[in-house]
């Protein structure tokens, strides 16, 4: 019996890292029971209809908050409230706010996990991105729909139809074909338009 839960739990696990997770799934009680802190996806469809996708940028907006951070030699500048340094899934506490002289910056999306919101697993999640500028520079959105939302990240990705995924998609694989593109560009292009066609069957 125990062999067989640790041969299910194995496979919803691989089976979540394989799927694109959307914003309704993150509310659903009986579908994020299932699932443990940390798990990644490849893609997340935000409750406003942005697609992130590893590999994919992210371009920072305005930070909403009034807090202000006070540096050595700076003075003070306002902060995001939902983007941080560091890597926040392995560091809970001493966060840092990211500066307000990051806007309109991209991020490159690195990884994307979920959380839940409350300490038990019964309880709904939030995903969170990850991202490296270079080696010493690590960043994390806490939670993409907040940020989303409150303008902090830019979104671009609104749904359109399905017939318009459908040209955008033939249009990547012509590019991917002539070699403008290669194979994993063409695959991060896919994946962000296929939300866009299931949904519009």
């Amino acid at each position: 019996m125990y062999l067989r839960i640790i041969i299910v739990w194995t496979l919803i696990q691989l089976n979540l890292n394989a799927q694109n997770l959307t914003y309704e799934q993150t509310q659903d009680i009986n579908f994020t029971h299932t699932i443990k802190n940390g798990t990644e996806f490849k893609s997340y469809r935000c409750e406003d209809g942005t697609i992130v996708t590893i590999g994919g940028k992210l371009k920072l907006g305005e930070p909403i908050s009034d807090k202000e951070k006070t540096g050595d030699n700076s003075g003070s500048e306002k902060v995001y409230s939902f983007i941080f340094f560091g890597d926040s899934i392995n560091q809970l506490s001493g966060r840092k706010n990211l500066p307000i002289s990051y806007k309109k910056e991209f991020l490159l999306t690195e990884k994307l996990y979920l959380t839940h919101k409350k300490s038990s697993e019964k309880s709904t999640i939030y995903v969170s991105a990850y991202f490296e500028k270079d080696a010493a520079q690590k960043i994390t959105i806490m939670d993409l729909d907040k940020a989303v939302n409150t303008g902090e990240i830019l979104s671009k990705n609104l749904p359109i139809t399905r017939e318009e995924a459908i040209a955008k998609i033939n249009v990547a694989k012509d590019f991917l074909d002539s070699g403008v593109i290669i194979e994993p560009e063409y695959e991060t292009i896919k994946t962000q338009l296929e939300y866009n066609i299931i949904d519009n069957e």
